[in-house]
């Protein structure tokens, strides 16, 4: 048997291993997601300082009772109360909630007009939410798993690991047992920006 083809198989074993581990879904720990906070303002819009006046409203008698006329009566007096205007406000409603008030006037013995005036004084809230998300924060990562390489005339095989720190700063060491080499990387997270100038 070829000796030289082993390390072509065991490079084929170990890669078909990585790919299998690869697709496992493999949960560790996770770490706690910080929960989203959502601030409530509310805006409280005050009601009505100032009645409002509605526009007049003509009456209609819906119905007449007749009542008996007594004998002694004066005339005179009858006809100026009967053509005299009389006027009137009534209050019907005055809490913190609602303020209603109706004007009056009648005259001839029925009512000429009403006019109403109502004031809502109950204040009206609105909410508004605003959730703000937050990322988690930066965190020492580790990592772990195998180098293998091949160069002519030799094979390299070895376990590897690797450190990302909070920074985004990432150290690898790699370790070829066959060979009695040692790699050591430095990376760093390089950010790239352009400010556009304002013509």
């Amino acid at each position: 048997m070829d000796t030289r083809i082993i390390p072509w198989a065991l490079s084929v074993v170990l890669l078909v291993v990585i790919i299998i581990m690869s697709q496992c879904h493999r949960c560790p720990e996770c770490e706690t997601c910080p929960e989203p906070v959502t601030e409530v303002r509310t805006d409280s819009i005050p009601g009505d300082s100032i009645p409002k006046p509605y526009p007049e409203v003509k009456p209609e008698p819906f119905k007449v009772i007749y009542v008996e006329v007594p004998t002694n009566i004066d005339t005179s007096e009858i006809l100026r109360k009967y053509h005299s205007e009389v006027y009137g406000r009534d209050t019907l409603a005055n809490d913190s909630s609602v303020f209603v008030a109706v004007d009056w006037m009648v005259t001839k013995n029925r009512p000429v007009f009403f006019r109403p005036e109502i004031a809502n004084r109950k204040p009206v809230a609105i909410n508004h939410y605003t959730t703000y998300t937050f990322e988690n924060p930066p965190v020492t990562r580790y990592f772990a798993g195998i180098n293998i390489g091949r160069a002519p005339g030799e094979f390299g095989l070895g376990p590897s690991g690797a450190l990302l720190t909070k920074k985004e700063t990432l150290y690898t060491i790699n370790w070829d047992m066959l060979n009695k080499d040692v790699y050591l990387t430095v990376l760093w997270n390089l950010k790239f920006s352009w400010k556009k100038v304002k013509k």
